[in-house]
């Protein structure tokens, strides 16, 4: 999962990632999701955009078939111009699918 303070976890409270996490699990049974969780508080499309090749890089590979990567951002950019916004978002996916080409 990416994204910003909504999709980070703390250790005192749960989080979406964690309830949605525990709902695939029940939904799913037996098989078992594994998440990584890489929210960063106040992330911004632009902000993981430049930071994307370190944050993929702490992905685990593409070790089974079923792959799925979550991102939640875009509440803390403000208004910025639309095709900057669409480019920063495109470069995130880019590096998430060449990490993971499943996902």
């Amino acid at each position: 999962m990416l994204g910003d303070s909504k999709t980070s976890t703390t250790p005192t409270a749960n989080t979406w990632p964690d309830d949605l996490v525990a709902a695939l699990d029940v939904a799913s049974a037996p098989l078992h999701w594994i998440v990584t969780n890489k929210g960063v508080s106040g992330a911004t499309v632009a902000s993981q955009a430049t930071a994307v090749a370190t944050t993929v890089k702490d992905l685990p590979g593409d070790t089974s078939s079923y792959v799925a990567v979550l991102i939640s951002l875009g509440v803390n950019d403000g208004i910025p111009a639309e095709a900057t916004w669409k480019a920063n978002y495109q470069t995130i996916l880019d590096a998430v699918h060449a990490k993971l080409p499943s996902a």
